[in-house]
């Protein structure tokens, strides 16, 4: 996904274009304001962005008991969605950018086609100060994402799972069910594209119409935003 190399960002946001002096980053970036520790304490150690939300318990979609009131089609959708919510990610502008003096190019992964993107610092972490400041970003996107409905054989409803893919990595959603209106209260979708709808025959039922089909990379296949 577009996003997948993101820990690459330029800081031309924040340096002038003759700008790789590190005392001159390190004051720009001492400049801006922390980062609340509400969102700090959200950050995965590794990553450094925000970590994925925490699945919980996936309620259950019921399961039919008798095989023989199976559908005759199992049925897997996916859709490629355009959807907004916040998250946070930080890095360190010493160590993991690779500068570019031109202010007009956003490296592999920036924010530059983003909206309303917070800067920050975060110089604290886990209760232990950081020898040098990290450079945070705050975004609610848009980002690409991918949405699959996954209705098997043996289940009472489909089970749907959104993957996004954002600066700070991929962010995989707790899977719901009940239909595409119970997603995350935190996520907007703004656009919908779909890829692919696969069925499959349950029981070995050859006289089922089990027909899958595809959307070609130059095909319209807009879906209602829900």
């Amino acid at each position: 996904m577009r996003y997948a190399s993101a820990l690459s960002l330029s800081l031309a946001v924040l340096i002038s274009a003759c700008g790789t002096d590190e005392q001159r980053i390190q004051r720009r970036v001492e400049a801006l304001p922390e980062l609340p520790a509400a969102i700090a304490e959200q950050l995965d150690s590794t990553t450094m962005a925000q970590r994925q939300p925490d699945p919980g318990s996936l309620p259950g979609p019921g399961k039919i008991a008798d095989p023989k009131l199976a559908p005759c089609c199992s049925l897997k959708v996916t859709k490629r969605l355009k959807i907004q919510f916040e998250t946070t990610w930080c890095i360190n502008p010493f160590k993991d950018l690779v500068f570019d003096p031109r202010p007009d190019k956003n490296a592999q992964g920036d924010v530059g086609t983003t909206t309303g993107v917070r800067h920050s610092k975060l110089t604290t972490f886990n209760g232990k100060r950081l020898l040098r400041p990290f450079w945070c970003q705050t975004s609610s996107g848009p980002w690409d994402a991918d949405l699959v409905s996954d209705h098997g054989c043996f289940s009472g409803g489909p089970v749907f799972t959104l993957v996004a893919s954002t600066p700070g990595g991929l962010i995989a959603f707790p899977p719901w069910v009940g239909g595409e209106q119970n997603k995350p209260a935190s996520v907007t979708v703004l656009e919908c594209k779909s890829v692919s709808t696969v069925r499959l025959p349950c029981n070995g039922l050859s006289s089922c119409d089990c027909r899958s089909s595809t959307c070609g990379p130059t095909e319209n296949c807009s879906c209602p935003v829900f």
